[in-house]
C-alpha cells in the first residue's frame, strides 16, 4: 500500500472535527452516523480514533455475502456500494469497528482514503492524523488502538503481523 492514515491517539483531543468533516465530505449533510472515521471517548481525556486499516487479508471481505468488498492493486479495501445489501455482516466481523452502516442509503461504508487525499487528515487541528507510508511503527500504533478498544469492551483484539 502506498500510504495509510496513522493515528497518534495521544494527540487526539476528541474534538470530532475529523468525524464531522468526513461525514460532510461523503454525505453532504450534518451528523456523525455514517462517518468513515469514528472518535470514541473512553475515559477522562482519553479518546480512540478508528478508521479502516485496509487489512492485507480483510475479514470483512470474507464476511461479505454479496462479494461487494475487494482489494485494489494498491492494497486498498474497496467497497462496491451498489452490490451491498446492508446485511452488516462485514460490520460485525471487523475487529477494529471500522465499517459503519450508512442508514440513509442502507449500505456498509468504510474509509476509502478520499482518493489519496484524506480530508480528515487535512482538518485535524492537533496533527493526530497523518497520511504516511506504512511502517512498523504505524502498525504498532494500530495494535495499541485495537487493544484500547478491546479494553473498552468494543471488540476482540487480533494480532497484526
Amino acid at each position: 500500500m502506498e500510504k495509510v492514515i496513522v493515528v497518534n491517539q495521544d494527540l487526539c483531543n476528541g474534538c470530532q472535527l475529523c468525524q464531522m468533516g468526513c461525514h460532510l465530505r461523503k454525505n453532504d449533510r450534518s451528523g456523525l452516523r455514517s462517518s468513515r472515521i469514528q472518535v470514541f471517548h473512553l475515559s477522562g481525556s482519553e479518546n480512540l480514533v478508528q478508521t479502516c486499516n485496509h487489512c492485507e487479508e480483510p475479514i470483512c471481505k470474507t464476511a461479505c455475502l454479496m462479494e461487494a468488498i475487494s482489494k485494489t492493486k494498491k492494497g486498498l479495501t474497496e467497497r462496491n456500494e451498489s452490490a451491498c445489501i446492508g446485511c452488516e455482516a462485514c460490520i460485525a466481523m471487523c475487529p477494529f469497528g471500522a465499517a459503519v452502516l450508512d442508514t440513509d442509503r442502507e449500505v456498509a461504508v468504510s474509509c476509502d482514503l478520499c482518493s489519496g487525499n484524506p480530508y480528515c487528515v487535512t482538518i485535524c487541528p492537533t496533527g493526530a492524523l497523518q497520511f504516511i507510508e506504512p511502517q512498523v511503527e504505524g502498525l504498532s500504533k494500530r495494535q495499541l488502538a485495537a487493544e484500547r478498544m478491546a479494553m473498552a469492551g468494543r471488540n476482540k483484539v487480533y494480532q497484526l503481523p
